[in-house]
């Protein structure tokens, strides 16, 4: 399928992306679900017929497309359609409860709203129809799946593989200024109040995507593994860009399956594989795991957090080379990379490098850049991030210094050779007895005991030293281990003041959809549990 829109320069948004690579690779796979098998081509075909489908139901540039879809190759039609015609995607969760839902519509805006019916077990009749009833903004509705008596279906419409032609989706596409569109409206996890509506343009997610691509050399093209929700950065560009920019194929799953994940490498031979460092945990305690599932990983590329050097020793002898990087909402995804040829003892702490060089400032409390030895809060150039807080101004001006960096609110240690350390969030940190407590120092610890498989931990009020650590451990299956073990074991390695207090076992902890420990509802029963 070749586009009526000849392309004589570089793609300026995500969907003339997939239009190029129908031309370039036509017979490649580009995506598949459980039920789906896309090309590139195909994707094409399907992406252009919906697109057209949404001109005609009178999405106009700068509308906000609301989706509830999980990962899938419906989502991923639906939301290059969106991408195509100028509007911006808003995802909605699939694992969202109806007031998580209501908020981030409201808030946004949303003229259209596209729904899944169900999702696995759960159905979403009740939440769809409080969300026409009580969002006043939604002028239509539609069921990507199958026919509800609340909207009409577009199952038949995101399947279409029909050439179509339309002169106004050509135009749409003409104009060089859609590098500047929104692409993206993502809200933040809100972890000190409501979230906020995140604006991404295109050319940030063009430009973090090539620079990911540039870090990680592949001899063909990336084959991924998508698990991720399509309402974060994470899923949509993280991975999914990251794969249709570079002509690839991107695997989607509804969900982090552990026991599922080796025999899925293996029979879609999955070479770059992006997962966080908790997730690199539960595989490594599932009893069935066999590591030669993996053999044809060339990348290993892990995000949110630094790894403990245990964890990492075992993951090098999975084979593949190992890369980590940091990245939030508001960057549009990583801006430091650090990768192979590093030790292991570098690598097990560090973020890597500013990527490209000058992308990030770590900047004292007086205002000063940091040295080696120092730690800082990280500032982000603006120019490949977010716009703007959506209808936040306020909290965009605060968010950005008076010489345009963005101040990303957490934390890193300048290390020697220009490498960074995460430290933590500054909203994290805590002081014990009037020392910073920072909680993924702690962690790394309490992860490189034989017999933790996960911690995390969080600062709560103290009567003597304002605040303590407490900490909320996973055991390994295989061992036997009390929380007066580990609090030996924290005093080898940690100077008092650091030493969680407080110490629970667990035989899971509460997970964000991102895949990351989700600290507020830890925090959350632990204010039960100490009272």
């Amino acid at each position: 399928m070749r586009s009526s829109l000849r392309l004589e320069s570089q793609p300026l948004s995500l969907a003339e992306f997939c239009f190029f690579n129908a031309v370039e690779f036509p017979d490649r796979l580009a995506a598949t679900d459980e039920n789906n098998r896309l090309t590139h081509a195909s994707l094409a075909q399907r992406v252009r017929a919906t697109a057209h489908f949404l001109i005609e139901q009178g999405v106009r540039p700068g509308d906000c497309v609301a989706a509830l879809v999980g990962p899938s190759c419906d989502g991923l039609v639906l939301f290059l359609a969106v991408n195509a015609v100028r509007a911006k995607w808003l995802g909605l969760n699939t694992k969202y409860k109806f007031r998580e839902m209501q908020y981030v519509v409201d808030d946004s805006g949303a003229q259209f709203l596209f729904f899944v019916s169900r999702c696995r077990e759960r159905t979403y009749h009740e939440e769809v129809q409080g969300l026409l009833q009580h969002c006043g903004t939604i002028r239509r509705s539609y069921c990507i799946d199958a026919d509800d008596t609340l909207a009409p279906s577009v199952s038949g419409v995101l399947k279409t593989a029909a050439e179509t032609g339309d002169a106004a989706l050509d135009l749409l596409l003409a104009d060089r200024g859609r590098s500047d569109d929104i692409a993206m409206l993502v809200y933040t996890s809100g972890s000190s109040g409501h979230p906020k509506g995140v604006l991404i343009p295109n050319k940030a997610m063009i430009r973090r995507t090539q620079t990911q691509i540039s870090q990680l050399p592949m001899d063909d093209y990336p084959r991924v593994l998508n698990a991720y929700p399509m309402n974060h950065v994470g899923g949509v560009h993280w991975v999914t860009s990251y794969a249709l920019v570079a002509g690839g194929t991107v695997n989607f799953r509804d969900g982090f399956d552990v026991r599922a994940l080796p025999d899925l490498i293996e029979q879609a031979r999955i070479n770059v594989l992006q997962i966080f460092p908790a997730m690199y945990q539960m595989l490594l305690a599932e009893p069935s795991f066999r590591p030669e599932k993996l053999k044809s990983i060339k990348w290993h590329f892990f995000s949110g957090a630094p790894i403990s050097e245990s964890l990492l020793a075992h993951v090098r002898s999975w084979g593949g080379q190992i890369i980590t990087s940091y990245g939030m909402s508001e960057t549009c995804g990583s801006v430091t990379y650090g990768g192979p040829g590093l030790p292991d003892e570098v690598l097990a702490n560090t973020i890597g490098k500013p990527t490209p060089e000058g992308e990030v400032r770590v900047v004292s409390p007086t205002g000063a850049i940091c040295g080696p030895g120092q730690v800082g809060e990280m500032h982000v150039r603006r120019d490949f991030g977010m716009t703007e807080y959506f209808n936040r101004p306020e909290q965009t001006g605060r968010a950005f210094t008076d010489d345009g960096w963005f101040k990303t609110g957490d934390l890193a240690l300048v290390m020697e050779e220009g490498h960074l350390r995460f430290v933590g969030r500054l909203s994290e940190m805590f002081k014990s007895g009037g020392y910073n407590v920072y909680p993924r120092e702690v962690e790394l610890v309490l992860e490189a005991h034989p017999a933790v498989s996960i911690a995390a931990v969080v600062g709560c009020a103290h009567q003597v030293f304002g605040e303590v650590g407490a900490a909320f451990v996973v055991p390994k299956m295989e061992f036997q281990v009390t929380p007066a073990d580990l609090k030996t074991w924290c005093k080898e390695h940690l100077a008092d003041y650091k030493i969680p207090k407080f110490l629970e076992l667990r035989s899971d902890l509460p997970m964000l959809p991102i895949g990351k420990v989700d600290k507020v509802s830890l925090k959350s029963s632990l204010t039960v549990a100490t009272s």
